[in-house]
């Protein structure tokens, strides 16, 4: 044996020794491809490609690739359960290829970013298939003569271009840069003239990586002439990247602080969109616009507009009672139930004229809210006389300020009793609304309802049967 032949044989026994660790240790010979390692165990990026070795030992078995495997090395793998079958490779293989398909059907190229996991082939997953590794491997395999014929030509088929883009590669490398900086000093607060050739030491020749993360937050934010993807967005959010400058953070972080004290006197983060306070409790037209901050949050949070928020403020917004969901129709009813609650604690009833305007619920303003009017059609919403409706929980909380549904010369408490009673075939708005009808005009004609009797009850329920369809038939308990 020659010197180059026994060279040849101690390296590749070198490899088998932490080929024969792995097994040992995680049962299987199923290495990642770029699997690299010292000790056959643990991943180390600057190790053995342990993974590519033994890859090329399974495509040897079949002849593919320049390499030569003996059979008393193949009696040797197998001895540690390799298993030379290409059946399961070749599903794996399939399977990563018809996420690369999908891939390419959805953005037109497979130009995927080299972090970038999925599950469906097109939107980022933290815990899927590593989609832009795979596909960044494939040039590799491409340039040592791993890929057969056939998988090129499928690849090709998925427009598969085996050389690097530019621009992805130079954001590539860029983002490994970032990556390193961050895994080094656990953040990406990065000086915008740091430059650097190795993501940790500031180097002077080396790439503005500073300039380049603060071309990302501009592009976000749809500034500058930087286009970014969402999957590259979420590599960067992996590694900690604040999209928000620090004045932006500052900006958020008072406009919080509002958002506490507004939770405190109200209970709730139900606030009206035009909403503007300097104290977070009271209105005040040059205040900050509180409302639009908080509905802004809400888009963000379902990934709507154009801002952008991260975990941790997702987190002190839900201390502060925070409702996620956008429901822009149920915060402007509490907000003007709010105006009402401090009528009431104010004047002590909501008996409100209909002309009353006001911004703080207790004083009268020309240019406020028309809280009258809105306590009138309350009143008609419970009647069913318009297209508003009241549920349960808006019934109760306006009872809580003892509102009068009914006029005064009417007996409240018995006309709510009558109307419960009617047959359950016909809607509740149309037949309190009916009934509430011919209830005043009994009154008009002389009939009191303060001591209204069994009998009276009766001579009206029928009256209001007549005036029914045979089909809709109240009957009286």
């Amino acid at each position: 044996m020659n010197n180059n032949s026994r060279k040849k044989d101690d390296k590749w026994n070198l490899k088998y020794e932490l080929a024969k660790n792995y097994y040992n240790y995680y049962g299987n010979l199923a290495i990642p491809v770029r699997f690299k390692t010292f000790d056959g165990i643990e991943y180390d990026e600057n190790g053995i490609s342990l993974g590519a070795w033994i890859h090329v030992q399974r495509e040897a078995y079949y002849g593919i690739g320049t390499y030569i495997i003996t059979e008393d090395k193949i009696e040797l793998l197998k001895k540690i359960g390799m298993n030379f079958e290409r059946n399961n490779q070749m599903v794996n293989w399939h399977k990563k290829y018809e996420l690369a398909k999908k891939y390419y059907e959805h953005y037109g190229n497979l130009e995927v970013p080299a972090r970038f996991k999925t599950n469906n082939g097109f939107e980022y997953d933290s815990n899927g298939i590593a989609l832009g590794t795979w596909v960044a491997s494939l040039r590799t395999d491409k340039i040592k003569s791993l890929l057969t014929k056939e998988k090129i030509e499928l690849l090709q088929e998925i427009g598969m271009r085996f050389e690097c883009t530019r621009n992805a590669a130079s954001w590539n490398s860029k983002y490994e840069l970032a990556r390193k900086y961050y895994e080094h000093y656990g953040n990406l607060e990065i000086p915008t003239k740091f430059k650097t050739k190795d993501g940790i030491n500031y180097d002077e020749n080396g790439v503005t990586l500073g300039s380049w993360l603060s071309a990302q937050r501009q592009a976000i934010q749809n500034r500058g002439s930087r286009v970014i993807t969402e999957e590259q967005i979420k590599l960067l959010q992996e590694i900690g990247m604040r999209f928000e400058t620090n004045k932006m953070l500052d900006t958020w972080l008072n406009m919080y602080k509002l958002a506490v004290l507004y939770y405190k006197k109200y209970n709730n983060l139900e606030v009206p969109t035009k909403f503007k306070t300097k104290d977070g409790i009271n209105y005040d037209e040059n205040g900050a616009a509180l409302g639009a901050w908080v509905a802004a949050q809400r888009q963000a949070i379902q990934n709507r507009g154009s801002r952008v928020i991260n975990a941790e403020q997702i987190e002190l917004l839900k201390e502060i009672k925070m409702r996620l969901e956008c429901n822009l129709q149920e915060n402007n009813w509490n907000y003007k139930y709010e105006l009402a609650k401090k009528y009431y604690e104010y004047y002590g009833n909501i008996n409100i004229s209909q002309k009353f305007k006001t911004k703080d619920g207790i004083n009268y303003d020309e240019n406020g809210f028309a809280l009258g009017a809105w306590v009138a059609d309350q009143k008609q919403a419970y009647k069913g006389k318009n297209h508003n409706s009241l549920d349960e929980r808006r019934v109760k909380l306006l009872e809580e300020l003892n509102i009068v549904w009914f006029s005064d010369n009417i007996n409240n408490k018995l006309q709510k009793e009558i109307i419960t009673e009617v047959n359950s075939n016909i809607k509740h708005k149309e037949v309190e609304s009916r009934f509430y009808s011919l209830l005043c005009n009994y009154n008009r004609n002389g009939i009191s309802f303060d001591n209204i009797s069994k009998d009276d009850i009766k001579k009206i329920n029928n009256d209001f049967l007549d005036s029914l369809d045979t089909s809709k038939k109240l009957t009286l308990k």
